[in-house]
């Protein structure tokens, strides 16, 4: 037993040992991440493939595995990995998957991923992507809503409120609450008049949906207009002659 236990210690120092160093172009920063292990490989192909009939719930399931694996493999910490975007949480997943295999086929097509690559060094986003603001005028008053990236924690903690609310609710239900959720993300606070709501309140967050849902229409307008533009430049980023490079299982069973 403890030859056993001394060599998995010794292949968990050999991937310490052997970090990936990755560009995140919305931080700005260069951090070192532990290669992709093949329990890490499994778990999102499980997810993705997961045959049950909740589907809602395996899509939520897959999307806090993903996090949990840029967590679990930042050199620098949780806490760093938690403060990333979720534009770079998606740039850290390409770059593990890339670092084990550059080549990538779809349909018979090679994909060249040197190029996705070289976008993440060389694409910045524009400051309309990191964040926004915009002032809307009512008969008694203004609104503020100030959008800006979600962060792996926030990301986590209001895709468990999805889940605490997928067995509670029907189907159709339950979509329209993950597209309000998706929506709440983005939201860094919304000013009513003097009054301030919190949308990185992660203690709150079943009461933030329903507050999103009370507010009028034009808010969602705005927000889902800032969520364009964070996927206008998240897709120039994976895009491979006019082929958009999707994370799914595809991507992560070819390794």
């Amino acid at each position: 037993m403890d030859t056993f236990l001394d060599t998995l210690k010794q292949v968990e120092e050999f991937a310490a040992e052997n970090t990936v160093a990755l560009h995140c172009p919305v931080a700005g920063v260069e951090l070192n991440f532990k290669p992709l292990t093949v329990e890490q490989t499994k778990l999102m192909l499980k997810s993705q493939i997961d045959t049950s009939s909740d589907v809602v719930e395996s899509g939520v399931t897959l999307a806090n595995t993903y996090n949990d694996i840029v967590l679990q493999n930042c050199i620098e910490g949780k806490e760093t990995a938690n403060g990333l975007s979720n534009i770079d949480k998606e740039v850290v997943l390409f770059g593990l998957r890339y670092a084990t295999d550059t080549k990538y086929t779809v349909e018979d097509k090679k994909v060249d991923l040197n190029v996705v690559n070289e976008n993440i060094k060389t694409l910045k986003p524009d400051k309309k992507v990191i964040s926004a603001s915009k002032t809307l005028k009512f008969k008694t008053g203004n609104i503020v809503v100030e959008t800006s990236l979600p962060t792996i924690a926030k990301d986590t903690a209001y895709n468990k409120a999805v889940l605490r609310k997928v067995k509670s609710k029907k189907i159709n239900d339950i979509v329209i609450e993950i597209y309000i959720a998706e929506a709440c993300k983005y939201i860094n606070k919304i000013t009513v008049n003097d009054t301030d709501i919190n949308f990185n309140d992660a203690a709150n967050v079943d009461n933030l949906v329903n507050a999103l849902q009370k507010l009028p229409s034009s808010v969602l307008n705005a927000v889902s207009s800032y969520i364009t533009n964070v996927k206008n430049y998240r897709n120039s980023l994976f895009t491979v002659e006019n082929q958009l490079v999707e994370l799914n299982s595809e991507f992560f069973s070819s390794i």
